[in-house]
């Protein structure tokens, strides 16, 4: 058994080291500073407090921007290590923990996030750090693993607000396993009390550095959706009605076009694309000079009828809503959709044919003519029918939800972490869905949780055609 164990670290151990000399060796696909960046290193306001702070740790001991890098790297494969360590003891095989790591460091975009000044590397880190501690827990039923999973979920929500929709994951998996020397009502407590004080230090240190004074993003997302989803003549009501309405008729006469280009796009993935780049431009460029004049005149702020223009144009269009919704969704699965030959091929033609959808050239012709590539030819599809396998075992969650007993035996063991671990992907995808437009950089934080369900799935496939015989970890 001794001897099983240093071979499991050895292999685990070389695999973490594999990861690393990849990230470090392969060109970056993102680079080191993007636009966002610059929030984070300047601790701008309007972003969450942890990472500008790791930033300032890193400036205050010495390190450059690229040194920082490499202790995200570090992080990172400090908490790969343990996520590797509850597979194993879950008995995956040591060939599929291998090509686990493969695939991960395949993922040119999910790898190449910790060598860039963005929150993604630590979020990741949180992220198979939160699996591991779950996959701890379904195995022995110890609270102290939900524990440590809610501490760290907090901590992610401090990282990026969009982890918030993770924590329902927290009640649903003290539903699945029942929690060992605790009542079911106690884990409960243990499980979220840690997500809110997690995130709470985060406010803590929000208020430190910048007093009361408190911006978000919020503004800018609410008036993206709004022009994507504003109407003629709509009406509004309170102290600025009157202004309200004048922006909301020069936010159509704007943006009302682009909703006729998407109408008429030749297939959803044209769609997709031409939705979030144009709901991209709109969060911080809609009306900015109006809403500068008008904001004067009314003695409020830009971002307070930014605000009030989504909060009302939104419940206006309710049926609109949805469908954005359900878009932003599709394209959340969309990776290298652009690049997809019969996708490239369609957003070109309709780009010739309508020269009106670049939007008085906003959007670039690169964008709207991108190249086929043999990657798009491979990755779009694989990335849909990973959505499409996991949406499927997302109604399969339902089950287990019912009749929790099904997790005990072995073979309902691994479909159940499978559920569990699509029901989040799926869940984390709407939740950002409902609030902003998609992106490629989203999906990669749920890509460990989307090989874990392909490992689980294979791993049933091989014990249905008898290769292998599955068993229940204790």
């Amino acid at each position: 058994m001794q001897n099983l164990r240093r071979r499991d670290n050895y292999v685990i151990a070389a695999c973490v080291l594999f990861y690393c000399l990849v990230v470090l060796v392969v060109p970056p696909y993102t680079p080191l500073v993007e636009p966002d960046s610059t929030g984070y290193i300047e601790f701008s306001p309007l972003r969450s407090a942890l990472y500008p702070a790791f930033l300032y740790l890193c400036r205050a001991a010495g390190l450059s921007l690229v040194q920082t890098t490499w202790v995200q790297l570090v992080i990172f494969g400090a908490a790969l290590s343990y996520l590797l360590c509850a597979l194993r003891k879950i008995y995956m095989p040591r060939a599929l923990l291998a090509a686990f790591v493969l695939l991960l460091a395949a993922n040119v975009l999910f790898s190449s996030f910790h060598r860039s000044i963005l929150t993604e590397s630590l979020y990741f880190s949180g992220t198979v750090l939160v699996l591991g501690a779950w996959l701890d827990y379904f195995r022995t039923g110890r609270v102290w693993f939900l524990v440590i999973a809610g501490l760290v979920l907090g901590l992610m929500i401090g990282l990026r607000p969009a982890g918030i929709g993770v924590v329902p994951m927290q009640l649903f998996a003290v539903w699945l396993r029942r929690p060992r020397a605790f009542s079911r009502w106690m884990a409960i407590v243990l499980a979220i009390v840690p997500v809110l004080i997690g995130a709470g230090s985060e406010r803590l240190l929000y208020r430190a550095v910048h007093g009361n004074k408190s911006e978000s993003t919020a503004p800018n997302l609410l008036i993206g959706m709004a022009a994507m989803l504003v109407q003629p003549n709509m009406t509004f009501t309170g102290p600025h009605a009157a202004t309200l309405t004048q922006l909301s008729a020069r936010l159509y006469e704007t943006y009302g076009p682009t909703q006729k280009y998407l109408a008429e796009a030749p297939t959803i993935a044209v769609r997709a694309q031409l939705s979030a780049a144009y709901e991209a431009l709109s969060q911080f460029q809609a009306l900015a000079p109006e809403l500068d004049e008008a904001a004067k005149k009314e003695s409020t702020t830009p971002d307070a009828l930014r605000s009030e223009l989504g909060k009302q144009i939104i419940p206006q269009n309710i049926s609109g809503y949805v469908r954005l919704m359900l878009l932003n969704y599709f394209g959340q699965w969309s990776i290298a959709a652009q690049n997809f030959p019969p996708t490239a091929r369609a957003l070109a033609a309709y780009a010739d044919a309508n020269p009106a959808i670049s939007f008085n050239g906003r959007l670039s012709q690169q964008f709207l003519h991108p190249p086929a590539t043999k990657v798009g030819l491979l990755v779009y599809p694989a990335f849909l029918i990973a959505g499409a396998v996991s949406l499927v075992l997302s109604f399969v969650f339902l089950l287990f939800l019912v009749r929790p007993v099904l997790f005990n035996t072995p073979e309902g063991f691994y479909l159940g972490i499978a559920a569990f671990m699509s029901i989040m992907c799926h869940g984390y995808t709407i939740f950002i869905s409902l609030i902003n437009e998609w992106t490629p950089r989203f999906l990669m934080a749920v890509v460990p949780q989307i090989e874990i369900v392909a490992l689980c799935v294979l791993l049933l496939v091989l014990t249905r055609c008898k290769l292998v015989a599955l068993r229940r970890p204790d």
